[in-house]
């Protein structure tokens, strides 16, 4: 609303190709794009991009922030070879003007790392991780918040990479940053505690984990509030250690809650709230509770039908429950999703060998087998 004030303001007073309205769209458009709206978010930027190339021209530190605002909402988007290419521009204007060791130069790197980091190209996120935390370092200084970030985003890599020792090496540098610069209830040193809980998690050190995930909710519910999409996350990560522990009950608890703000804040169709949807189902199934399984799986299938995920476990729940046809059909729809799914062959396997379905079973009993399955391969061998 003020944004859109002074935009009204700033064509009034400039006109419609004057900097300053420039900065207007700019600013509705980066409000666009935290509330998710990246259509109207790209827009407003486009907008700021054509007044500042026309005005201010090609080369201009402006047209690369638009540039760079550009690649950001693609990034979100998932269109990551436009994401590259706008990213790529800012990064050529900040080079030639500011140089190699400026602040907007190393975001940029940041930017670029981040894509590379979502096509899971984590050699080339590394490289240009590596590149900001240099520059970062020796401009800012190694306590510098930016510093803290560049650190983080390197030990997502080596989590995503599984090298957990470094990955919780620069998540606690970060963490050591963040809590002397923000101190402890901040929503960034909120996050670094959620980043290490997670590692421990991975390492199967649950004790830890929660220790690290309580103390990310404390700051989140206490500075963010109890019903923001940060707190869902650390409820939805507490339920996943008591899942893996097998409180059942405590899990169901704390992915409810998380439930209730996704749904509250993102609607129910949104993918963060069909994963909620997903791991209330997934704990109702390893509690023996079929029937509410059931129901959670059915609900994520009524917002995303080609889910194979949902698919292949409501195979398993049903021939938990003996419901051998049923659970047929849940796999083959799983199998039609993804062909390569070898869970859902075994399931398969499973239902028509309970049916009497002898060949139909050691077909699928052997493509699960060759698809790497390991149960399905156990079998076979008790046959030999």
């Amino acid at each position: 609303e003020y944004q859109q004030k002074a935009l009204s303001i700033r064509e009034k007073v400039f006109g419609k190709e004057h900097t300053d309205t420039a900065t207007s769209y700019g600013n509705i458009g980066l409000v666009y794009d935290n509330l998710g709206d990246y259509d109207r978010a790209l827009e407003y930027h486009q907008k700021a991009l054509s007044i500042r190339e026309k005005v201010l021209g090609k080369e201009h530190t402006y047209t690369a922030t638009s540039y760079n605002n550009i690649g950001l909402v693609y990034d979100n988007l998932c269109d990551y070879d436009r994401a590259l290419e706008y990213h790529q521009k800012a990064l050529s204007i900040f080079e030639k003007v500011l140089g190699k060791e400026n602040p907007d130069t190393a975001k940029s790197y940041g930017n670029i790392g981040l894509v590379y980091d979502n096509l899971c190209d984590y050699d080339r996120a590394l490289e240009y991780y590596q590149k900001a935390l240099s520059i970062f370092e020796k401009v800012l200084g190694k306590e510098h918040t930016y510093t803290a970030t560049s650190y983080n985003n390197i030990g997502l890599v080596y989590d995503n990479l599984c090298d957990y020792d470094r990955a919780l090496e620069y998540y606690q540098k970060a963490l050591s940053i963040r809590e002397k610069v923000f101190g402890k209830e901040n929503p960034d040193t909120a996050k670094s505690y959620s980043n290490i809980g997670l590692v421990y998690d991975n390492l199967g050190d649950y004790d830890r984990a929660l220790e690290y995930h309580q103390k990310a909710l404390s700051i989140r519910e206490k500075v963010l509030g109890k019903e923001h999409i940060d707190t869902a996350t650390s409820y939805g990560n507490i339920g996943s250690i008591y899942n893996r522990l097998g409180d059942y009950d405590r899990a169901l608890e704390y992915f409810k809650k998380a439930l209730s703000i996704s749904e509250k804040v993102l609607g129910k169709e949104n993918p963060d709230t069909a994963q909620c949807y997903y791991c209330i189902a997934f704990t109702y199934s390893n509690q023996g509770n079929y029937n509410k399984s059931i129901e959670y799986y059915q609900r994520i299938i009524a917002v995303d039908p080609e889910y194979a995920i949902v698919y292949n476990d409501l195979a398993w729940v049903y021939n938990q429950q003996e419901k051998y046809r049923q659970a047929i059909e849940m796999a083959q729809k799983a199998i039609a999703i993804d062909s390569n799914y070898a869970n859902s062959y075994r399931h398969l396997a499973v239902a028509y060998d309970a049916l009497g379905c002898k060949e139909q079973a050691l077909t699928n009993y052997r493509r699960s087998a060759e698809l790497g399955n390991e149960k399905a391969k156990q079998y076979l061998e008790t046959l030999n």
